[in-house]
C-alpha cells in the first residue's frame, strides 16, 4: 500500500511537470509581448505547482537591475527592482548556474526580501551562454526543494527564456514597422 501510494505521487508529480511545459510551451508559441508572457508564466506555475513565493526576473543592463514580477500568497502580481550583482539571484545571473538552498538563514548572500522565507530554488533565463534573467521560486519550508524541482525549473527557465526573446524579436521588428510607415 505505501508502495502504491510513492508511485500514484510520482505519477501525479510527473504529471503535473508535464503540464507546465505544455502549458509554458503553448503560452510560449503565441506571445508577443514579453510583459504578457512573463504574467502568463508566473501564473501558469504558481496555479501547477503552487509556490510560496514565485517570480521571474529580467535583466536590466542599462540600469543595472533585475526588474522582477511575482506573486505571492498575498499579491497576486506585484514588482520588484533589485540591483543586479545582490543577494542569491546575482550569484545566478553572475554565474549562469542554478542555486537550491535548503535553509537561506545559512547563506550569507541571501536578502531578506520574502518574508517567513526559509528556502529558495533560483535558475537562470539563458539564451544561448547569455543570462537574460531568472526564475525564483521560495519556500516558507525549509528544504522544501527537491533535485527534481531544480530540474523542472531549469526546463522550464529553457522554454521561458526561448520565447522572451522570441517576443522581444517580434516586438522590435513590431516597433521597425511602425518607425517605417
Amino acid at each position: 500500500a505505501i508502495e502504491n501510494a510513492r508511485l500514484v505521487e510520482a505519477e501525479r508529480k510527473r504529471l503535473e511537470e508535464l503540464t507546465v511545459l505544455y502549458a509554458l510551451a503553448t503560452v510560449g508559441v503565441e506571445a508577443t509581448n514579453v510583459e504578457t508572457l512573463i504574467q502568463h508564466a508566473i501564473q501558469i506555475i504558481g496555479d501547477i505547482l503552487r509556490p510560496d513565493y514565485f517570480g521571474v526576473g529580467l535583466v536590466d543592463e542599462a540600469a543595472g537591475v533585475l526588474r522582477v514580477c511575482r506573486s505571492t500568497r498575498s499579491a497576486p502580481m506585484e514588482r520588484l527592482t533589485v540591483p543586479l550583482g545582490r543577494g542569491v539571484a546575482g550569484q545566478v545571473v553572475a554565474t549562469g548556474q542554478p542555486r537550491r538552498i535548503p535553509d537561506v538563514s545559512r547563506e550569507p548572500v541571501y536578502l531578506p526580501v520574502n518574508p517567513g522565507a526559509r528556502s529558495e530554488l533560483c535558475v537562470p533565463l539563458k539564451v544561448g551562454k547569455r543570462v537574460i534573467g531568472l526564475i525564483n521560486s521560495e519556500s516558507t519550508r525549509p528544504d522544501a526543494f527537491s533535485e527534481a524541482d531544480e530540474r523542472l525549473m531549469t526546463a522550464s527557465a529553457a522554454q521561458l527564456a526561448t520565447a522572451i526573446e522570441k517576443a522581444r524579436l517580434f516586438q522590435a521588428a513590431q516597433r521597425q514597422r511602425e518607425a517605417a510607415a
